[in-house]
């Protein structure tokens, strides 16, 4: 019996379940922890969606988002008391739970899902596998080996999870079947389209005016291989705009032709700057454990103490650095 196997065995017997992810939801994330919610719903099981942070408003569409509590609307709630699994989705990282992970019944039976391949979390069931395009991936093969049925809203969900984190089946973690199970899901009931319009066609004017000036002071060094910019607690407030629902800025310093890696500098409300490694061939996810952080090898991201101008120094000169044994072993990093 392979992990998966008794994954499902224990979705089968537990009866009261608690579903989380990590801080800063992205659409896996959220996607992910809703297609689980719907099936232990339709088993009629016990789920407690908890979180530390809102999901971002482009997902607020999918089926069962209003379920979710978030911690830091409501920082007292406290889950049910005869929660008995745990299922953890898409965290490599224990610090990456936030404020959940103090919520976590001791006594509970846990579960992770996850496709990072970094990380110190460990669960009862730790299913981990980094070659997946993405946490929701697994999620559908998680309904296959059990069985489960794959309603609209659940091929909804998945469908979500595979375009957000594959950014539109555009990054080299776009696989065949990636693609394959994103078709599947539209002939179950997703609407590609409508999927389409609420996360990538739905912003407000201050997110729109917020993605302006952080183009637009996007600085490049002379080789054109390394670009940056910053998001500043400023700017947020200026534009009305919560931190979570930028979370495809990180992408915009890559955009550039010629560009090999991009990086988004962005200020903490509590001090110190989250990072955010954004690369198009060469892996820098060993930027980002060095300093602390981790992800994926060309997406990947850190947070350091200091203020922002030490950190973009002593950052951008491990990116250099990187880049210059990438460029001395003929494009593949050291």
């Amino acid at each position: 019996m392979d992990v998966l196997d008794r994954i499902v065995g224990r979705i089968r017997e537990g009866q009261s379940f608690l579903v989380s992810s990590h801080v800063r939801l992205d659409g896996d994330a959220v996607a992910s922890m809703l297609a689980v919610d719907l099936l232990l719903h339709s088993l009629d099981k016990q789920s407690f969606l908890l979180t530390d942070g809102p999901i971002p408003e482009v997902f607020r569409f999918l089926r069962a988002a209003e379920r979710v509590v978030n911690l830091e609307e409501t920082p007292d709630v406290q889950p049910p008391e005869h929660v008995d699994t745990v299922v953890l989705l898409d965290v490599a990282d224990r610090s990456r739970l936030g404020a959940v992970r103090k919520l976590i019944p001791t006594d509970a039976f846990t579960i992770s899902i996850d496709h990072h391949r970094t990380g110190d979390l460990r669960a009862d069931l730790d299913w981990c596998d980094p070659d997946v395009s993405s946490t929701g991936e697994l999620i559908y093969q998680l309904f296959r080996r059990g069985e489960f049925d794959i309603t609209p809203e659940v091929a909804t969900n998945i469908y979500t999870a595979l375009m957000s984190d594959t950014q539109r089946f555009s990054l080299p973690n776009t696989t065949a079947e990636a693609l394959r199970i994103a078709a599947e899901m539209v002939e179950h009931g997703a609407d590609a389209g409508h999927i389409g319009d609420r996360v990538y066609r739905s912003h407000r004017p201050g997110q729109l005016a917020l993605w302006g000036e952080v183009a637009s002071s996007v600085r490049l060094d002379p080789d054109g291989k390394l670009a940056w910019t910053s998001l500043t607690e400023y700017m947020l407030t200026k534009h009305g705009v919560h931190p979570d629902d930028t979370q495809d800025f990180a992408d915009i310093a890559r955009m550039l032709i010629g560009v090999e890696v991009g990086v988004l500098f962005r200020e903490r409300a509590g001090g110190g700057v989250r990072v955010s490694f954004r690369s198009n061939h060469i892996p820098v996810v060993g930027v980002a454990e060095r300093f602390g952080g981790g992800g994926h090898e060309l997406a990947c991201g850190c947070e350091l103490d200091g203020t922002l101008e030490d950190v973009q120094k002593e950052v951008l000169d491990a990116v250099r650095e990187l880049l210059a044994q990438a460029a001395a072993a003929g494009g593949d990093s050291a």
